[in-house]
């Protein structure tokens, strides 16, 4: 990445992750970079919720700690089609729109 990129690489992180937090509320939030299938390095902001915790200790009742990494691998193979009774499309621009600054009024 080049250094503008990499400068604004944090503030871009705080304030989208602060617009997931606002509008899902998740337990936390997870930051994982990707450049496996294609070259370009992307991130992805991946809420955990309570929702999810459940599923996943469902499916892992063995386990005692929700292990991040595990989790995400996980939820990759799980929901690899849209999960149902969830708005996405709405989440997504609920998330947009704290993201984009409100005009002054004149």
């Amino acid at each position: 990445m080049n250094p503008a990129a990499l400068a604004s690489l944090g503030p871009t992180f705080a304030v989208t992750t602060a617009a997931i937090q606002a509008v899902v509320r998740p337990q936390r939030v997870y930051c994982t970079m990707f450049s496996e299938q294609t070259r370009v390095v992307h991130f992805h902001l991946f809420p955990r919720t309570e929702w999810l915790t459940a599923k996943y200790f469902a499916a892992h009742s063995h386990d005692t700690e929700v292990s991040g990494p595990r989790l995400m691998d996980w939820a990759r193979q799980t929901f690899q089609t849209p999960i149902t009774g969830m708005d996405r499309d709405e989440i997504l621009e609920k998330i947009r729109a704290s993201l984009t600054p409100t005009p002054i009024e004149p």
